[in-house]
């Protein structure tokens, strides 16, 4: 058998493990799971579909807290992709790029200081800006954040409009539409 034959008989397969309206059956999850991963790496649009919404990385050690935020932020209008920890913190944000970086400081394995030092130091997300949201006693760890790189420190519990006026302001009044 040629390898174009080759070829087009394992796009067939493929082809027929997924029906009509692109619903891949429960007995593959594997090709369910990839399919899903890159949908995810595809540009989140505004409600109209034509401008890209800006994509904002969550980093908290706290999945509640995460997902909290995210459905805040995506009530907003922005795309939200989370992190629990630094090095998955620097993965997310090498791979998805985001406008801008919610990054808690208490972080299992290293600090949330420690990462934005790491991030500064990456030519691709050096100038992506990154706001403290800590739980840790006002203002206690304002400076070394500011010296690392931070755009901005807020104090956890996180006040909602005070989030969104500082979102706004690292990213321009249209903060949710990408550019």
């Amino acid at each position: 058998m040629s390898d174009d034959a080759e070829e087009n008989k394992f796009a067939k397969t493929v082809h027929d493990l997924i029906t009509e309206d692109g619903h891949i059956p429960e007995d593959e999850p594997q090709l369910q799971a990839e399919k899903e991963e890159e949908a995810s790496l595809l540009p989140q649009f505004d409600e109209e579909g034509g401008t890209p919404r800006r994509t904002i990385l969550v980093v908290d050690d706290s999945e509640d807290f995460r997902s909290m935020l995210k459905t805040w932020l995506e009530t907003h209008g922005y795309r939200a992709v989370e992190a629990g920890n630094v090095q998955a913190a620097i993965d997310t944000a090498l791979r998805e790029r985001p406008d801008l970086i919610l990054m808690d400081v208490g972080l299992p394995q290293s600090s949330g200081i420690s990462a934005i030092y790491r991030i500064r130091k990456d030519p691709l997300l050096r100038d992506t800006p990154v706001v403290v949201l800590t739980g840790y006693s006002p203002d206690a760890l304002r400076d070394d954040a500011l010296k690392a790189g931070a755009a901005e420190y807020l104090n956890k519990p996180v006040d909602t409009d005070q989030l969104e006026k500082v979102i706004g302001s690292l990213l321009g009044s249209d903060a949710h539409l990408h550019r």
